[in-house]
C-alpha cells in the first residue's frame, strides 16, 4: 500500500504541508512532491490540500497527479526536530552552494537572512545545519529552486538509512503526528532502505495563476487517467514484471525516420596521455552529444593541448602534474557537477578509447523516450572489445558479455561509487535493485586491438589491484589470453566513425 508522509511548516495541522513523499513499498519507490505543484481539485497549491481538507483533500490531490495512497501520516515540525536533535551525519557535496537563511530556523526569511554555505566534497551536518541542508532554499540575488531543495532532503534520507537512523523516533510523540489510513499500511513505512528508488515529481513548468507561482505538471490529466486503473496489486505485478524483463531485455533503439533532439545530452571525459586516441574520440563522439565536460589528469603529452583548442569542450578541469594519483571517484565528481552547471539533462560518461556507433543520438533519444514511461533514469550499454582489427571485436566468455553503466540523466544528488577501480558511472540510486537496465546501444573499444596495447593493460591493473579486489572472480589474466578466441565483424549498420 502507498502512503503519503507530509510534514508540517507548523505544529499546527491548519498550517501549510512543506514535504511531502509518496512511500510505495510495492515498487521500492520514494517520491518527493514539490510543495507549489498545482492541483485543479484545489485550485491552489498541493502543501495546501491538508490544511483545507484534512487527509482526504491531500489523497485527492496526489491522485490528480497519478499517485494513488491509501493512508497519510502527518507529521509536525516539532516530531521531526526532536528526532535529529542528536543526529550527525556527513552528505556528499559536489560543488559549492549559497544560500540565504533565516536567523534561526522557526523564523521568517523576511524578519532578517544569513549566508549558510556547504562546500565540496561533503559536509558534516548536526544540530541548525541539518535543519539548513534541508530547508534552505532562497539564494543570494535569486529565487532559488525548491526542486533542488527536494533533492538534498532525499541525500540526507539515504545517508541516515545508510546510518541505521531509526525513523520510528519522530513518532515517540503521539501529539506530534496524526495518521489516517490501514494500520498495516502505516506498518509498510518500516520498509523504506537505503537502496530503494528515490525520484522527485519534476517533470513540471513554472507559472504564474491568479498571481501565484506555481509548478504545472506536463503529464496533465492523461496521466492520472493512464495509472488509475493500474494502481494496488495489478499496478506493482506490472511495475515488477516489467522490471524483471528490462533487466534481461533492452530498450531497443531501433526506429523509423531522426527523431528530434529532445534532451542536452553531455559528453564527460577524464584523461591523462590520451593524445593519440582524442582527434578520432572527437570525430566520433562530437555528433551525438550538445557539449564535453573534460578533465586533464596532469597529462605529459599533448592531451591538455588538443582539449583545450576544441571549442566543443565547454568546460576543462585541469589536475596538476604534481597530484600523485589518478583519482577515479574524485575526476567522476568533478565532471558531474561541471556538466550540471552546463545544463546537462543526460550525460555519456566516455574513455578516450571508445567509441558510440555511428547512429548513437538517435537511438539514444529513443531509448531515453520510451524509457522515461517506465521512469528509467540509467542505463548499461554493450562493450563491444575490438580485437585484432578495427573490424572484428571478439565475443567468446566474458567479452560477449560486457555492459557498462555509462548513460544516465544529470542530476543533483547523484551518488557515487566510491570503488577507485571499474567504478559504476551512473547514480547508484537509479539502479534497479543494483542492476541498470539496458539499451540497446553500442560502444566500441579500441585499447585491445593491438597485443602490445593488451600487455600494457593486464600489467596496469595487476599492478593497481594486485589481490583482484576489484574484479574478483575473474581477475585480469584474461586480457592477453587468446583461448577459446571467437571473433565477430562489425555491422556496417552498427558501426561507428
Amino acid at each position: 500500500m502507498s502512503v503519503a508522509v507530509a510534514v508540517l511548516d507548523r505544529d499546527d495541522p491548519s498550517a501549510c504541508t512543506d514535504n511531502i513523499a509518496v512511500v510505495n513499498p510495492g515498487n521500492e519507490l520514494v517520491t518527493s512532491i514539490p510543495r507549489d505543484l498545482w492541483c485543479e481539485c484545489l485550485q491552489a497549491r498541493i502543501n495546501a490540500a491538508y490544511a483545507r481538507g484534512g487527509a482526504a483533500s491531500l489523497i485527492a490531490a496526489l491522485a490528480e497527479h497519478g499517485h494513488r495512497v491509501e493512508g497519510v501520516l502527518l507529521l509536525f515540525r516539532a516530531a521531526v526536530e526532536n528526532a535529529l536533535r542528536e543526529v550527525q551525519v556527513e552528505v556528499p557535496v559536489d560543488l559549492a552552494l549559497r544560500f540565504l537563511y533565516p536567523l534561526e530556523p522557526r523564523a521568517r526569511l523576511e524578519d532578517g537572512a544569513k549566508e549558510v554555505r556547504f562546500d565540496p566534497p561533503s559536509e558534516w551536518l548536526s544540530g541548525e545545519r541539518l535543519h539548513q541542508w534541508l530547508g534552505a532554499r532562497r539564494v543570494p540575488n535569486g529565487a532559488g529552486s525548491d526542486l533542488d531543495r527536494i533533492r538534498r532532503q532525499q541525500v540526507l534520507v539515504r545517508r541516515l538509512l545508510e546510518d541505521g537512523f531509526d525513523f520510528s523516533s519522530v513518532l515517540a510523540d503521539e501529539q506530534l503526528h496524526l495518521w489516517t489510513g490501514p494500520e498495516i499500511a502505516r506498518d509498510e513505512l518500516a520498509q523504506v532502505r537505503s537502496d530503494w528508488f528515490f525520484e522527485v515529481f519534476d517533470d513540471v513548468v513554472p507559472k504564474s495563476i491568479e498571481g501565484q507561482s506555481v509548478l504545472v505538471s506536463r503529464r496533465g490529466p492523461r496521466y492520472s487517467v493512464l495509472r488509475t486503473p493500474l494502481q494496488g496489486q495489478r499496478r506493482r505485478l506490472l511495475d515488477g514484471l516489467a522490471r524483471r524483463l528490462l533487466l534481461k531485455a533492452a530498450i531497443p533503439g531501433a526506429g523509423f525516420g531522426r527523431p528530434s533532439r529532445g534532451v542536452r545530452l553531455l559528453a564527460v571525459l577524464a584523461v591523462r596521455n590520451e593524445a593519440r586516441f582524442l582527434p578520432g574520440w572527437f570525430e566520433s563522439v562530437l555528433p551525438h552529444v550538445d557539449g564535453v565536460i573534460a578533465l586533464d589528469d596532469g597529462s605529459s603529452d599533448e592531451t591538455l593541448e588538443l582539449l583545450a583548442s576544441r571549442p566543443e569542450v565547454l568546460e576543462l578541469i585541469r589536475i596538476p602534474v604534481s597530484r600523485p594519483k589518478w583519482d577515479e571517484v574524485g575526476n567522476h565528481r568533478l565532471l558531474v557537477a561541471a556538466a550540471l552547471r552546463h545544463g546537462a539533462d543526460w550525460i555519456i560518461a566516455l574513455d578516450a578509447d571508445e567509441r558510440p556507433e555511428r547512429d548513437f543520438r538517435a537511438r539514444a533519444e529513443r531509448v531515453i523516450r520510451r524509457g522515461s514511461l517506465l521512469g528509467i533514469e540509467a542505463y548499461a550499454l554493450r562493450l563491444l572489445e575490438l580485437w585484432g582489427s578495427e573490424e572484428t571485436y571478439r565475443v567468446d566468455g566474458p567479452w560477449g558479455r560486457k555492459i557498462v553503466a555509462r548513460l544516465f540523466r544529470a542530476r543533483h544528488d547523484h551518488r557515487f561509487d566510491a570503488r577507485t577501480l571499474h567504478g559504476i558511472k551512473a547514480p547508484l540510486q537509479a539502479s534497479w535493485g543494483g542492476r541498470f537496465p539496458v539499451a540497446d546501444l553500442r560502444l566500441y573499444h579500441l585499447r585491445m586491438i593491438d597485443a602490445d596495447d593488451r600487455v600494457n593493460r593486464r600489467l596496469r591493473y595487476e599492478t593497481l589491484d594486485p589481490e583482484c579486489q576489484y574484479q574478483p572472480g575473474l581477475g585480469y589474466a584474461y586480457l592477453t589470453d587468446e583461448a577459446g578466441l571467437e571473433l565477430e565483424k562489425v555491422p556496417k549498420s552498427r558501426g561507428y566513425r
